[in-house]
């Protein structure tokens, strides 16, 4: 019976460290129901948080690039795994770019934790799409979030460590 307890106890727990992704189901609906991006084998998406989604020049800085926006503003690495299939995995991109972890980070999740979901969204891609390239963005601190430095640094150094024991990155 403890082991019972304790297992929901840890899944009470688990699940609270995220935020309910339903509340970008508006937000991605043109992108659930919308048509699969036609492209030449070239595209390449960038998703993540609004620091991705407010990049207004994106096209402008990859001049000679495929790129497409899938920036959803306040996602965590958790809403991101909730909407992959929608925002890369169906239209097959060479490539997907990530920042997230700044939003997870200022809601209080730790780094060891944000990487089990970070591990999660690059299985679920490569189970899909082995041969898409995959960049994480580091994530940085805004000045109102500078007391958590600490979590930013920490976290960017097991992404790092991690892409970089991960062949093909």
């Amino acid at each position: 019976m403890f082991f019972v307890t304790l297992m929901a106890g840890l899944f009470v727990v688990v699940s609270s460290w995220a935020q309910d992704p339903a509340r970008f189901k508006k937000d991605m609906g043109h992108y659930l129901n919308g048509p699969v991006i036609e492209h030449g084998g070239d595209l390449i998406i960038f998703t993540g948080s609004s620091s991705i989604r407010m990049w207004s020049g994106l096209k402008a800085d990859f001049p000679g690039y495929n790129v497409v926006n899938r920036g959803f503003g306040g996602s965590q690495t958790s809403d991101l795994l909730a909407y992959l299939d929608a925002l890369v995995i169906r239209h097959k991109p060479a490539a997907v770019f990530i920042y997230e972890g700044d939003n997870d980070i200022a809601a209080g999740e730790k780094p060891d934790q944000i990487m089990q979901e970070v591990r999660q969204v690059v299985a679920m891609i490569r189970s899909e799409l082995p041969s898409t390239k995959i960049v994480f963005i580091s994530a940085k601190p805004s000045i109102s979030r500078w007391s958590l430095l600490a979590d930013y640094l920490q976290f960017n150094h097991e992404l790092k460590s991690y892409a970089k024991s991960e062949a093909g990155w």
